[in-house]
């Protein structure tokens, strides 16, 4: 049984990974193209998870992206599972590809990879890097805020250059760090950024 099938087992009888009972989690299976209208019509007040095959997730995740604002508004996380299937090797990307179109003109949105190096700095935070944890919230908190304060590239109806928005994020994270800020304060998350980021898109179009 593959690992993705385990789950579904474990799931459907009540079971979490490590033998926890999962019951107040409810578990709807659903074909694909079903999820993708549903995620397209639906009111969703709660977080979802959606285990799928790679192919399935790969497309999914570009439709999610595009509803919150541009597929350079988040990170890919890819995660190597054990027996167990707790995460033995992270790796992070942006999901949108190297986009040779946009080759050398300094417009890409530089979002997706700023937020893969947190993804990456975060997973060594939970093996117990202290500090790469702290640089983790730095580069998240930073690349939001600068974002969502309008600083932003032509997909999310700004105009700023991709150099623009990197040497931004840069200089939020230095100022962070000489004044000491320890960013164990809420962080601003992707959804509601990216809400807010859309929003504001869409009135000045």
């Amino acid at each position: 049984m593959d690992r993705l099938g385990r789950v579904r087992r474990n799931v459907e009888r009540g079971d979490g990974c490590g033998g926890e009972p999962t019951s107040r989690v409810p578990y709807h299976p659903m074909l694909i193209d079903a999820a993708y209208a549903g995620l397209m019509t639906e009111q969703w007040d709660q977080a979802v998870v959606i285990p799928t095959l790679n192919r399935d997730g790969d497309c999914l995740s570009d439709l999610v992206l595009a509803m919150f604002g541009s597929i350079a508004g988040a990170e890919s996380v890819l995660l190597a599972l054990d027996e167990q299937l707790q995460p033995t090797a992270a790796m992070a990307e942006a999901p949108h590809g190297t986009a040779p179109s946009l080759e050398g003109k300094n417009v890409a949105n530089p979002m997706a990879m700023l937020l893969a190096c947190a993804a990456v700095l975060e997973h060594a935070g939970i093996r117990g890097d202290t500090q790469c944890a702290e640089a983790s919230r730095a580069l998240r908190h930073a690349t939001l805020t600068t974002a969502m304060d309008g600083i932003r590239c032509f997909d999310l109806a700004g105009s700023a250059s991709t150099s623009e928005v990197v040497d931004e994020v840069v200089a939020r994270m230095r100022n962070r760090e000489s004044t000491g800020a320890a960013g164990h304060g809420r962080r601003p998350g992707h959804r509601a950024g990216l809400r807010l980021i859309r929003r504001e898109g869409n009135d000045a179009m």
